[in-house]
């Protein structure tokens, strides 16, 4: 990647996000990745497109559907979660120290 300013060869990338172009008449999707760089010589900042990809529509609905799904077990693990943390709430987990030694014995005492 070159600079589009200086010409230089030395850009470092900033951040990268995807664009998705759909044309009306087309059963495809444009998938673009795009990326913000930044010129170590004259610091300009500027766009350019890292990756272009096409996706049929159909595939882009099956990905839909699987991160739907994914979302979906998602929301369920952290309900149980936090049903979990409730029920924990109301256990008393405070011992105090001396209790801890003696619970775990001699060999965990510290010398110092």
């Amino acid at each position: 990647m070159k600079c589009s300013r200086c010409g230089a060869g030395t850009v470092d990338q900033i951040k990268t996000w995807p664009t998705v172009r759909i044309s009306r008449n087309s059963k495809e999707a444009l998938i673009l990745t795009t990326g913000l760089y930044e010129c170590r010589s004259c610091k300009t900042r500027f766009r350019a497109v890292v990756e272009r990809r096409k996706m049929d529509l159909k595939d882009a609905m099956d990905k839909i559907r699987n991160m739907e799904a994914q979302l979906t077990l998602a929301t369920r693990e952290r309900t149980q979660l936090e049903e979990r943390v409730k029920a924990l709430d109301g256990v008393d987990l405070e011992i105090a120290s001396g209790e801890i030694f003696a619970l775990l014995g001699p060999s965990s005492r510290s010398s110092g």
